[in-house]
């Protein structure tokens, strides 16, 4: 719904949104074809979800899958050592074309070595060649962290803080 409002704000303008957080799979429907990527598809039924309503709409969903880097055992993300299989079943999915990952480091533990393990596991993947899982890109890094994301590889930053301010 926050997003909605501001693409409605900011209709007149040329911008290619992304999503960034979750995707749940009750709001797949709603994201696809609004967003040119979404940043954490987490599980396969959420894939399942986003290609379907990408192919209703005619169109492909591009998506990163989120690699789980630590934290509490609630952390969103795909544990690194089952990632290899549960993007094959997300590439399986006519609609969607998973362009890479993405992940969250843990404030609790340096980050550059949190993003070393998401580039690994991105080449890991990479080398898997799946039709629909060019993963090309890697998403890391908030505005606190970015310097390390991109010295580990990151080619999609998220450093809203710094744009916009804390959130409340």
């Amino acid at each position: 719904v926050e997003a909605e409002e501001k693409m409605a704000a900011l209709d007149d303008l040329d911008l290619r949104w992304h999503m960034v957080g979750r995707l749940q799979s009750n709001k797949a429907a709603r994201a696809a074809g609004r967003f040119a990527l979404v940043h954490g598809l987490d599980s396969v039924r959420a894939a399942r979800a986003l290609a379907r309503a990408a192919t209703a709409a005619g169109t492909t969903a591009h998506a990163l899958v989120q690699i789980r880097l630590g934290g509490a055992a609630g952390r969103a993300g795909v544990e690194p050592e089952r990632a290899d299989g549960t993007l094959a079943e997300m590439a399986a999915h006519e609609g969607l074309s998973v362009d890479g990952v993405m992940g969250v480091a843990d404030p609790d533990r340096p980050a550059r070595e949190q993003f070393a393990r998401l580039r690994e596991t991105a080449g890991r993947l990479r080398a898997l060649a799946l039709e629909r899982a060019p993963m090309a890109e890697i998403s890391a890094g908030m505005t606190g962290d970015f310097v390390d994301a991109v010295a580990e590889g990151a080619t999609l930053v998220r450093i809203g803080t710094a744009i916009f301010g804390p959130r409340d």
